[in-house]
């Protein structure tokens, strides 16, 4: 079941009955021309989840919006997800699976400063129950963590001019982590949150409830991140968690969902591979999944099966993979990482690797006294030659075949002193393609 309470539509309140005031802006916020929103009529409650890139999430991701939906989905809340966006940063709309509501108002890279822009529009368009902002990380690069604090609390007011039976959810920051392990902007996040926490108390209203998201408490970048800032899978669901909470201590979901969990990166492309002279080219597809770099894991599989070989890590969606041998079928696979995740290999895609059928030409034959010395010209594209040859006597039957192989273009064969015919077939080999086989008939001279 669903619980919302039961609120009165009125007009917007008033700034000097909240107390509150626009920081640094000079924009009132009862200013001419916002238009309340309109009454929002029964049916799922509205969340509208803005954020920056943590919220929004890249090609490849889940992102935790999913997960929350999921979630509260779970015990059976009746929600819609709003905002103007669907898509992930940098306008992709490859996610890891789409079976969620994907509206948003979230932008990759945002602050403050963006969304106090947008925010009248957005709540009035869209009429939203409850507002979840998680924002602040890249405000704290280029503003004090005081400035930032009343940038957040300004949005709060926007959203209330608007409609003043909002409630909000505001994200704590988390601390980022730089590649050496060294904490960013470790200071200012803790001072940031602080300022969240005693904002939260004061705003919070019967009315229109103000709620902290504890997403900072028991936050480890190490497990919960990818590159110090962003969130892995796992770490979405963390984000979904504290949200969930947060919309429970807010009647906006009536039971606790259970999210927080491991949660591996499955993330694997498509791949498709082109047979060239001893050696493969494969190519996928890299707009799907936002990875930095890529391994490929091949082995020969027919007509016998070998070793398999993994290359190092590179960057770009295709990779030639030289040195193969002709005519042998080759497994190959792909894997994505980004930052400390690993993706899953795709699936196998088998490819021939072509070459060309060698040939063999010019043979002579040279007869000595118990040997008989034979040569072709060499194929350029053979490494190996197999080698049969029969002799008989004078009126003797042929005696049985008997093969050798070489890897140049001669061939020295035992034969009896007695020997008056031979017959010799030189089949050439590029590897794993055959050649068709030449015979030469060598008659000893009286």
């Amino acid at each position: 079941m669903q619980l919302r309470r039961s609120r009165a539509r009125g007009l917007p309140l008033l700034t000097a009955a909240l107390g509150l005031s626009v920081v640094g802006l000079g924009v009132p916020v009862h200013a001419a021309g916002l238009a309340p929103a309109q009454a929002r009529q029964p049916g799922p409650t509205r969340i509208m989840l803005a954020g920056d890139s943590i919220t929004h999430g890249r090609a490849g991701d889940y992102t935790y919006r999913y997960w929350l939906w999921r979630g509260v989905r779970s015990v059976g809340a009746d929600v819609d997800f709003v905002g103007p966006r669907q898509d992930l940063a940098y306008a992709k709309t490859s996610y890891l699976d789409p079976a969620f509501d994907r509206d948003h108002a979230a932008m990759a890279g945002s602050t403050t400063a963006y969304h106090l822009d947008r925010i009248t529009e957005e709540v009035a368009t869209h009429r939203p129950a409850v507002v979840v902002i998680m924002i602040g990380f890249n405000d704290l690069r280029v503003r004090t963590p005081e400035a930032t604090a009343a940038n957040i609390r300004t949005y709060v007011e926007r959203v209330r001019a608007v409609d003043p039976a909002v409630d909000l959810v505001v994200g704590q920051v988390t601390t980022g982590w730089s590649a050496s392990g060294g904490a960013m902007l470790q200071a200012e996040t803790h001072t940031l949150n602080v300022l969240l926490h005693g904002l939260a108390a004061v705003l919070d209203t019967p009315e229109s409830r103000v709620d902290l998201a504890l997403i900072a408490d028991g936050w480890d970048p190490a497990a919960h991140t990818w590159d110090g800032i962003h969130p892995t899978p796992t770490g979405q669901t963390r984000l979904a968690q504290r949200v969930a909470d947060s919309l429970v201590r807010i009647d906006a979901v009536s039971a606790r969902p259970l999210i927080d969990k491991a949660v591996a990166w499955p993330a694997t492309y498509v791949v498709g591979g082109r047979a060239l002279d001893r050696r493969i080219d494969l190519t996928w597809d890299a707009t799907g999944i936002d990875a930095w770099t890529s391994r490929v894991r091949h082995h020969l599989v027919a007509p016998v099966r070998g070793a398999a070989t993994t290359t190092g890590w590179s960057t770009g969606s295709q990779r030639a993979i030289p040195g193969l041998r002709a005519g042998g079928t080759y497994e190959l696979q792909v894997q994505p990482r980004r930052g400390t995740m690993t993706g899953a290999w795709s699936r196998p895609v088998r490819v021939r690797a072509s070459g060309r059928v060698p040939v063999v030409s010019r043979t002579t034959a040279t007869w000595r006294a118990r040997r008989l010395r034979v040569r072709w010209q060499q194929a350029a594209t053979s490494d190996t030659y197999t080698v049969a040859y029969r002799t008989r006597r004078h009126g003797r039957p042929w005696n049985a075949w008997r093969h050798t192989a070489r890897s140049g273009g001669a061939a020295t064969l035992a034969v009896s002193r007695r020997t008056a015919r031979a017959q010799v077939r030189i089949t050439p080999r590029n590897d794993y393609l055959t050649g068709s086989p030449v015979t030469h008939r060598a008659v000893r001279p009286r």
